[in-house]
């Protein structure tokens, strides 16, 4: 459960909590829904096969994000590639995975850029 291989069920977060002393509601009532959640099968699921387990993670909290910030001074973040920069990437990096593979992962990266549709652009960071 440290180390992110098992999530954590509702009753051990707040266990947790109790033990780390986090009273403040609205963290409480954050933590506890993401404990929820994490066990409900989601839009990602079908990808399980074909994508890295980090990557649907990754893609799983953004979805969950209020603010999104990233530092990435060599690629462009994968929320803001086109599919030929993206695809350029993957072929660079899994030079030996066949079109198949490369077509699946593009069509997840792409799906995750649908999170860029309902942010927030106007708030202060």
């Amino acid at each position: 459960m440290e180390i992110g291989a098992i999530p954590a069920r509702f009753l051990e977060v707040r266990e947790l909590m109790n033990l780390y002393d986090v009273n403040d509601p609205e963290l409480r009532a954050a933590l506890e829904a993401l404990s929820r959640d994490i066990w409900v099968k989601g839009r990602w699921d079908s990808y399980g096969r074909n994508v890295h387990v980090h990557i649907i993670d990754l893609a799983w909290l953004e979805a969950r994000a209020e603010m999104l910030r990233n530092f990435s001074p060599l690629v462009i973040h994968g929320l803001l590639q086109t599919s030929e920069y993206a695809e350029a990437i993957m072929r660079v990096n899994e030079p030996h995975e066949s079109d198949e593979r490369i077509s699946q992962w593009l069509d997840f990266r792409m799906k995750r850029q649908e999170v860029l549709d309902r942010l927030d652009y106007t708030a202060n960071p």
